[in-house]
């Protein structure tokens, strides 16, 4: 799967469509009942979108900061690897995404998180 990861590691996956990085943070606690070791999080384009529908510049410092308080809580709620991936570039919104993936790089180092190109 990943130099980083088991190769016998079981996964289980959730999705969570339309919720902003900010929404799904509670929903890492609920789904540690079976003790999972990692969880690899893709979110971010909700939250451009959302700015964007509502007419607002995306704050991309907020959502990078919601991005990995997903990661956070993981972390607290004893995961072992954290993953978080860059955004899908979008043509739409190509220099926005970009520009968090830059900012995600290297706040995912800081972290200790691995980021997923």
């Amino acid at each position: 799967m990943n130099k980083h990861l088991p190769d016998d590691m079981k996964v289980s996956f959730h999705k969570y469509p339309g919720q902003t990085a900010e929404e799904m943070s509670h929903y890492v606690q609920k789904n540690t009942d079976d003790q999972p070791q990692t969880i690899i999080i893709i979110a971010g384009i909700t939250d451009i979108l959302k700015a964007k529908r509502e007419k607002d510049i995306p704050d991309l410092d907020k959502i990078v900061e919601n991005i990995l308080d997903i990661g956070r809580v993981a972390r607290e709620n004893t995961m072992r690897y954290i993953l978080i991936s860059g955004i899908m570039v979008n043509k739409a919104h190509n220099t926005v995404v970009q520009d968090i993936n830059d900012i995600l790089v290297c706040r995912c180092k800081e972290e200790g998180f691995i980021y997923l190109y």
